[in-house]
């Protein structure tokens, strides 16, 4: 499974001279009822470094599914921007088919 993530409102430190982003992605995977089945703190760590303040970033986050048995499942990716300390989270229900 692959998601792709285009955040809104990132921050941006100035290290040695160079314009920053770093941001963080968690992993949860639930069933539909919620029970927890695999979680991943720190999941992802994603930086981009560049001369500019950059408007726009994306983070391709995948995650091997191979073996899960069909069902209704949800992947919740808390993100954490490091540079402005703030959180936001992304829901995602899908299902898995025979």
């Amino acid at each position: 499974m692959v998601v792709y993530v285009e955040p809104l409102g990132f921050g941006h430190r100035l290290v040695n001279g160079i314009q920053q982003i770093a941001i963080d992605v968690d992993l949860i995977l639930t069933d539909r009822k919620g029970k927890k089945l695999l979680s991943r703190e720190e999941f992802g760590k994603f930086e981009l470094n560049s001369r500019r303040k950059n408007r726009e970033f994306f983070m391709k986050i995948t995650l091997s599914l191979k073996g899960a048995p069909p069902g209704e499942y949800v992947l919740v990716l808390p993100i954490r921007d490091r540079v402005r300390d703030t959180k936001a989270t992304i829901t995602l229900p899908f299902s898995i088919v025979k």
